[in-house]
């Protein structure tokens, strides 16, 4: 019983974290109709940060998180104005394609910055939490509660703010909204603005645990997509329930077979049968 209770809290403060990774890939699948491949690239920007920040300049976390949030803004406006602003209207497969290859080249700039050598350092809350006889590190611990806080503060944003009505607007219907004066370009800076904010905020907590390197972001990436798939790929509480529902799957799996990558590759496999069972995911609506 023991046994079961840790896998279960081990799975719900990974899909915690991973929930920063899937909520951002269905904000701007959302509100843009386009799967974001850069999510990932992104994860991996905020990692390198809070490796130099914290790990080298010595800045507090409670610094150097909302830093990394507000540079992933202004990142993500940036990039959604130079290579997503004159195609997000045409075809799907356009807008796509361009956050592959913004993923890519973001890839490409760290390995040519950095090179591939992997940059680590010893992150602060060592130890662990015995709660009822479940032990559970005190990093995962501060990294979950802290994924979920971000997570909270855009769905705060989302829902309780004006231009978070024009978002939510945009994503049950563009041509409607647009027809009521909702600026339509802007909702989209806002959008991939507020999705790559959480992945670099995201990946200033992960520098804590996981060490930086270009590809670090990858992994998110593929189970932050099958985390939002899962979660209907429009809604941010789907996001955050499928991310919960991949945590404990692939914890549960890795500590049953041993190995990640197995557990990995089952995961994918439940992701089809869940679609085949329930393709619209588990929640619809942003």
């Amino acid at each position: 019983m023991t046994t079961a209770v840790q896998v279960l809290a081990n799975g719900l403060l990974y899909g915690s974290v991973l929930s920063l990774v899937s909520v951002g890939i269905s904000l701007v699948f959302g509100v843009m109709n386009v799967l974001n491949f850069a999510q990932g690239a992104m994860v991996a920007i905020g990692v390198y940060l809070g490796y130099f920040v914290v790990g080298q300049a010595g800045w507090p976390l409670i610094v150097a998180v909302p830093l990394g949030v507000l540079a992933g803004l202004a990142l993500g406006v940036l990039a959604q104005r130079v290579a997503l602003y004159r195609i997000s209207s045409v075809e799907p497969l356009r807008p796509l394609l361009a956050t592959f290859g913004l993923g890519l080249l973001v890839v490409g700039l760290l390995g040519a910055l950095f090179t591939t050598d992997i940059r680590a350092y010893e992150g602060p809350l060592r130890g662990s939490l015995n709660l009822g006889g479940v032990k559970l590190p005190t990093q995962s611990v501060a990294l979950g509660l802290a994924g979920l806080a971000i997570v909270g503060v855009i769905y705060y944003v989302v829902y309780h703010s004006r231009f978070g009505l024009g978002l939510r607007a945009t994503t049950q219907h563009r041509e409607a909204a647009a027809s009521c004066g909702v600026n339509l370009d802007k909702m989209d800076a806002i959008a991939f603005g507020l999705g790559t904010a959480i992945a670099v905020g995201g990946g200033v907590l992960l520098s804590i645990r996981y060490p930086a390197y270009p590809t670090i972001g990858d992994a998110w990436l593929l189970q932050g997509l099958v985390a939002a798939i899962i979660g209907g790929l429009r809604s941010i509480l789907g996001g955050v329930v499928g991310a919960m529902v991949v945590g404990v799957v692939f914890t549960a799996l890795t500590y049953v077979t041993g190995n990640s990558q197995v557990a990995s590759l089952l995961i994918y496999v439940t992701l089809g049968l869940l679609i085949l069972v329930r393709g619209g995911g588990v929640l619809k609506q942003a």
